[in-house]
């Protein structure tokens, strides 16, 4: 694997293909999420490490267990399975280091079982790639879900000092926002290396 096709992959991973505007996976929980934008940030850091550490997992597990057993239909079973222990391996983790434990655990649940964690290994396997193309399509599609995340929690926290008509407060203004945001990153689609 060449330097620009890791390039290439890194980039379409995080903005062509991002997971939370490209595909609507995860999405759901960032839009009832409330907080500061500090929080957000934690938030998609840890999405981000969560399918640094479970793509490889989870490849590992369809590649030497999954196909050779012709067993390639309990794929979401077996990635639900990981997850969830990973998320008890990372909680025991940080909460070895106290301040990073109060503030990654609540995000740790939260994000184990997310789509997008779920989602990118899912289709890491339904493209049949190799360990080190589904690590680094892990790696920078949860960097592109954090960067998502934070401009979708920007134009919220701007939004609250906007007007507009009553039936779009709440989870309908947060849609449309969601929608603005996947239209601008729509134009990265003819970037080219």
């Amino acid at each position: 694997m060449s330097i620009f096709e890791i390039i290439a992959l890194a980039l379409a991973a995080a903005l062509t293909e991002n997971l939370l505007l490209g595909r609507v996976l995860g999405a759901g929980a960032l839009v009832r999420q409330k907080g500061s934008l500090s929080q957000c940030a934690i938030a998609g850091i840890t999405v981000t490490v969560i399918m640094a550490v479970a793509a490889p997992v989870c490849w590992c597990a369809d590649f030497f267990l999954l196909r050779p057993l012709g067993l390639e239909y309990l794929r979401l079973v077996v990635f639900i399975a990981l997850c969830a222990v990973l998320e008890l391996v990372l909680s025991a983790l940080a909460s070895r280091i106290p301040r990073l434990g109060e503030k990654v655990n609540a995000h740790i649940k939260v994000s184990a079982v997310n789509a997008a964690v779920l989602g990118v290994i899912l289709l890491a396997a339904q493209e049949n790639l190799r360990l080190e193309e589904c690590w680094v399509q892990a790696v920078f599609s949860g960097a592109g879900y954090a960067l998502a995340a934070v401009l979708l929690m920007s134009v919220r926290g701007r939004l609250a000092f906007s007007k507009w008509p009553r039936a779009f407060e709440g989870v309908p203004i947060a849609l449309v926002t969601v929608g603005l945001l996947a239209m601008a990153f729509l134009g990265f689609t003819g970037l080219q290396i």
